[in-house]
């Protein structure tokens, strides 16, 4: 059985750390919206990447915010923009 262990790049610690706090936002922001993945959180399969459903959705939200009325209507969140980019917009 093969195990897989997550395991700290030293080298890229250190600039990490060497970054300041703006610098280090933006670049968890890239990492998310242009090269995360959708598999790494759950199962589903965008055939876009993170950032056009994200873009989408803050474009087409009310002013007032989005308000569900009921549990079917929560159910396009699943698969536009994702629960799991819902949590990271969060």
């Amino acid at each position: 059985m093969i195990q897989s262990i997550l395991v700290l790049n030293q080298k890229i610690l250190q600039i990490w750390q060497g970054l300041n706090p703006t610098e280090q936002y933006f670049t968890l922001l890239e990492s998310w919206l242009v090269w995360g993945e959708s598999e790494l959180l759950d199962n589903q399969r965008d055939m876009f990447d993170q950032a056009y459903p994200c873009l989408l959705l803050w474009n087409n939200l009310p002013s007032l915010g989005l308000k569900i009325n009921n549990y079917s209507e929560q159910d396009k969140l699943v698969y536009y923009p994702g629960f799991h980019n819902l949590a990271l917009l969060h």
